[in-house]
Formats: structure tokens, C-alpha cells, sequence
């Protein structure tokens, strides 16, 4: 029986390899190669070979021992030879992306938004397939502040590397931003401060969770039910709390912090440190999770889901800048407010949710390092660059009108800007329809010199209180996008000068004063104006102060991207928009 089989084998290997369908399939597919070889064999054994002819051919070589010997060496290197040609094929390029690869909610592939030099050209999206040129351009060390659980111990410092994902993906843009990259070894957690109101420490805290969890007192711990109800007042006397659900689907609800959507729910853990002063919640999450609670707290849920994809992206990169920083020395990274980004005000959404999991670690990146994404809500229909709001740079951000044309504006003149201002230079403006596009305050004679003293009271580095009966207010310097960078008021008092933007904003006092939307919609209760994008001017005995959006001006605006998804940008498109040669990369 032996010799059989021996010969049978032999045979079968002859015959597949005579079939050229067989030598194709063998060097691309082991399943196809064997499936090939059987039906060949079939084929080969019926058609050439008649019964008589085998068993002739059967009884010449059954006893013949070098045959046996041949035949069975031939086939051990068929198999040797073939394995080690197929493996050798399918590591090629095994450090790269396979664009072949299918994801549910997830890139896979690395995404390149390219922006053409020509900024009146169609921005357009690519997805290259040229996967072969990878390498390690440089490596940085990352030492992760606040890692990990205080019940767990801190996790050690990770060396991140980046890697060009192909050498020849570039983005153009307005600047040359480097190509786009794979960022690995980044945590993939943060830690952020739970405000309620604004404040940091809390006088007490009260919580549940929708599943069973556990609470750790300074190293002991007791279980809890589902929905049971923990509260913790002055009279806790551990100083280190943590609170942790049992299952991966839990969520814990903080009744005692009060949010515009209601009391507010986080996945992952709960550290709650106890001093003097009350009470600090620090809420450690995964930083996708973590975005499904910025992404429906930044924007509303209604907005196009290229904006809303793109309002994640930028999240996800500012999130990834701000890991390490020890914020406020408070052992995180960020707060929940609008001095960081917005964290669970308001619920999340499914598209939230979505706009979240569809942008997977994609984060966007100038010369292989992840941008600092900030954004605002509404442009006046400009954009400004960071060195003049913060002073520093940000070579990606840019002044730019916001139009589907990309015009450059030069609004430093005075003249220039008001005519932008009362609407007759701004047609095509994308955000012309939002009502916080434009906005006025009125002011009597009185009104005006009281606000500018309250103003000045707020503002730093100004020593003058009062600038008497006013003279004249002019707004002594802009940048080209229309940025209030300097004011000066002359009154019966003297001269003040006030710059910075923090002043320029504050100066106007609106206590007690309507800002008038151009819908005609009122906003009370603030104490300042929306934006440094304005000019005063005198009406009979008024003062009316025009000004246009809400924010600093610098990066995206929300507003304006769901504007420019509703024309047919992408997410990427956008990005490449409001960050000048920005890339989209991946963070793994």
C-alpha cells in the first residue's frame, strides 16, 4: 500500500505542475493551487491515459525503488519551494496599509486631502494605494502625565514613531504641509476635569451607574447594584475615591453636576480626589469615547456629517496635543469647557457617534506632527492666524475670506472693512445666513462712557480708569483679516491706548446690554462682545458697535464647515480649508 500512495502522490504533483492554470495558481493562492491541481489531475488522468496504459505503466514502476526515492524528493521541494515563494510574496510591504482591507466605522486606509497650489481649483480627496515606501522619518518620547487610574499604577513612557504612510502623498494647500504620516505608540486615554458651573471643586458629589459597579475608598473597595445611588458629602473621609463600572458598557451618571443637557453620563472611571476645598472629578476615558461627548457638545447633531466628521477630526488632534499637559496642575489634561473643548453638555447623539467612529484615529498633521486644531463657532467672513491672537505660530493657520473662491482679503484698511462689514463686498461668504454672522450694540453718550469704564476695569496692564466726556474712538490697527488689534479713545480725561485681544474684547463692556443678532434675535447676559471683529461708530447721539461672528477667528469655523459640507466639501476638504498644508494622518 505504501508504494501505491508513494505513486499516487507522485503523480498527482507531475500532472499538477504540467497544468500551467496550476503553476499560476500556486504562486498566488494555496486554496486555488490545491483546488487547480485536483481538477488537472482529473482532467490529465481521463483524457491522455487510458486504462490499459496506466496499468501498464503501474507494473513498470511499483517495484522500481529509485523511482519511489525520486518521486518523493520531487515532491518535498515542490512543497518547500512553493511555501516559501507564497510566504516570501505576502510579506512584502506587511508595515503598511492594505487599501484592500474592509472596515465597519473606521478608516482603514490613510486618507490624503490634497489642495491643489491654485486656490480657485476644486479641492479633492485621495486615497493613494502606494503602500511600498514607508520608513521611519523620526521618533519622539512621550512621557504621559496622569496615566492610568489613581488605583492602577502609572503607566511608563512611551516612544512614539512616526512613519511616512507613502512617501509621494503630499498636501498642497497654501503651503507645503509634509506628507501624510503613522503616529504609534500614543496613549489612548485622557483625563479630563468635570466642572459644574464653571468650578473645579465640588461640595459634594452624587452618582449611580447603569450597571453594577464598584466604588475604591484609599485602597478598599465595595460593590454596588445597577442605578444605586452613592453620594459623597463633607463628612467623606477618604481622600482618594475611584468609581468603576463592572462591565464595558457601563456608564456612570453624575446627578450632582448640572449640564445644559441635563446630568451628565461618562464611560470609563471616575477619580475623585478630596481636599479642603471640596471635591475634584477627574473622568479618565478612551479618547474615542471621550469625543462622542465633545463632537455633540461642540456642534449640533443636525449639521452636515462631513462637518461634523470634520469637527471630530480636529477635536481628536487638539485632544492628542493637550495629552501630558497636567492642566491647571490638577493631573489632567483638559477641562470640560470652552477653555479646552466642550465635553458632555449635551448628550450624545448617533451622529456624534458616528462622525466619531467613521474618522477612527485620524487626526490632521503639518510636517509630521499633529496640529493644534483650534476652532470657533462663527467667522465674520474671515479668518485670522494664531500670532494675532496668541502671538507664537501656527504656520497652518491662515487669513482667509471665507468664500468658495478662497480670495485673500486685505481688511487692515479701515474703509475696506467696514464696507465688508455693512455688506457690500461680502457676497458668495458661505456663513452669510447664520445669525451670529453679524451682530450690533447700541449705546447712548452715557451708556458708552460707562461701559468703556467698566471695560478698562477688566482689562490688564491698563492703568486708566476713565477717559472722561469721549472725544473719538478709532480702531488704530487691524491685521489684513479684519482683526481689531489696537483701539484708541480719546476723551475730555486724556488718551487711552488699549491692545491685546483679551482687552479688545472686554473693552466694550454689554452688561446689562442686548447684542442684537442679524436676525434680529437678542443675546443677553454677557459681558463682553462676541468676536474682535468690529467697528463703533457715532449716529447722532448713538454709538453703534457692528461686528461680525463668534470667537477668536483663528482655525475652523463651525459654522462655516457645515456651510461648506452643505456645498459637497468632505471632511477633509474642510480641513484642508482652515488648516493651511494640513494632512490627514493616523494615530495607531
Amino acid at each position: 500500500m505504501e508504494g501505491r500512495y508513494t505513486i499516487a502522490v507522485a503523480h498527482l504533483a507531475l500532472l499538477g505542475l504540467k497544468s500551467k492554470g496550476a503553476f499560476q495558481f500556486i504562486t498566488k493562492d494555496k486554496k486555488a493551487a490545491c483546488t487547480c491541481c485536483f481538477f488537472s489531475v482529473i482532467k490529465e488522468w481521463g483524457l491522455k491515459m487510458r486504462i490499459d496504459q496506466r496499468k501498464k505503466w503501474y507494473q513498470k514502476i511499483k517495484y522500481n525503488k529509485n523511482f519511489k526515492v525520486v518521486s518523493f524528493i520531487t515532491i518535498i521541494l515542490i512543497f518547500v519551494v512553493g511555501y516559501v515563494f507564497i510566504t516570501g510574496k505576502s510579506r512584502m510591504g506587511e508595515n503598511t496599509t492594505d487599501d484592500s482591507t474592509e472596515s465597519s466605522g473606521s478608516l482603514v486606509e490613510t486618507v490624503v486631502i490634497e489642495a491643489p497650489d491654485d486656490p480657485t481649483a476644486d479641492l479633492k480627496q485621495y486615497a493613494s494605494s502606494d503602500t511600498d515606501d514607508n520608513s521611519v522619518i523620526q521618533e519622539y518620547d512621550y512621557t504621559i502625565q496622569g496615566a492610568g487610574s489613581i488605583a492602577a499604577k502609572e503607566k511608563p513612557a512611551k516612544t512614539a514613531s512616526i512613519r511616512n504612510s507613502s512617501g509621494d502623498r503630499t498636501s498642497g494647500g497654501r503651503g507645503d504641509g509634509g506628507s501624510s504620516v503613522v503616529i504609534s505608540g500614543m496613549e489612548n486615554s485622557v483625563r479630563v476635569i468635570l466642572t459644574n458651573g464653571g468650578n473645579y471643586k465640588q461640595s459634594y458629589v452624587e452618582f449611580s451607574c447603569n450597571t453594577a459597579f464598584s466604588v475604591t475608598s484609599d485602597g478598599k473597595k465595595k460593590e454596588y447594584k445597577a442605578n444605586e445611588l452613592v453620594s459623597l458629602g463633607s463628612d467623606a473621609k477618604a481622600s482618594s475615591i475611584v468609581v468603576q463600572p463592572d462591565s464595558s458598557d457601563g456608564r456612570i451618571t453624575v446627578s450632582s453636576l448640572s449640564k445644559s443637557g441635563g446630568s451628565p453620563s461618562y464611560h470609563g472611571v471616575l477619580d475623585i480626589t478630596k481636599d479642603s476645598g471640596g471635591f475634584l472629578i477627574v473622568n479618565q476615558v478612551d479618547i474615542e469615547q471621550y469625543l462622542y461627548g465633545v463632537v455633540s457638545s461642540e456642534v449640533s447633531a443636525s449639521y452636515n456629517k462631513e462637518a461634523l466628521k470634520a469637527q471630530a477630526i480636529c477635536a481628536r488632534g487638539f485632544t492628542y496635543r493637550k495629552l501630558g499637559s497636567n492642566y491647571n496642575g490638577y493631573n489632567a489634561d483638559l477641562d470640560d469647557t470652552t477653555a479646552c473643548q466642550v465635553y458632555n453638555n449635551f448628550p450624545e447623539t448617533d451622529n456624534s457617534i458616528a462622525a466619531v467612529q467613521e474618522t477612527a484615529g485620524i487626526v490632521p498633521t503639518y510636517n509630521g506632527e499633529i496640529i493644534n486644531a483650534v476652532y470657533f463657532s462663527t467667522s465674520c467672513g474671515t479668518t485670522t492666524t494664531s500670532d494675532q491672537v496668541w502671538g507664537g505660530s501656527m504656520p497652518y493657520t491662515c487669513t482667509r475670506i471665507q468664500n468658495t473662491a478662497l480670495d485673500i482679503p486685505h481688511f487692515s484698511d479701515e474703509d475696506a472693512f467696514r464696507d465688508f462689514m455693512d455688506g457690500k463686498t461680502d457676497t458668495d461668504v458661505v456663513e452669510r445666513d447664520y445669525p451670529m454672522y453679524r451682530w450690533t450694540v447700541t449705546y447712548t453718550e452715557d451708556e458708552m462712557r460707562s461701559a468703556i469704564e467698566t471695560g478698562l476695569s477688566r482689562c490688564s496692564d491698563v492703568s486708566a480708569t476713565s477717559v472722561g466726556k469721549i472725544e473719538s474712538i478709532e480702531m488704530t490697527g487691524r491685521d489684513d483679516s479684519g482683526l481689531v488689534k489696537e483701539v484708541t479713545i480719546k476723551g475730555s480725561d486724556g488718551t487711552v491706548v488699549v491692545s491685546g485681544q483679551n482687552n479688545i474684547r472686554v473693552l466694550f463692556a454689554t452688561d446689562g446690554k442686548a447684542i442684537t443678532e442679524q436676525d434680529g434675535s437678542e443675546l443677553t447676559g454677557w459681558t463682553g462682545v462676541p468676536s474682535n471683529f468690529y467697528y463703533v461708530k457715532k449716529d447722532n447721539n448713538m454709538y453703534i458697535l457692528k461686528g461680525g461672528g463668534y470667537g477668536h477667528g483663528v482655525g475652523m469655523s463651525q459654522n462655516g464647515a457645515n456651510a461648506l459640507a452643505g456645498l459637497g466639501y468632505s471632511a477633509g476638504d474642510i480641513i484642508s480649508h482652515y488648516y493651511n498644508g494640513a494632512v490627514l494622518s493616523s494615530v495607531e
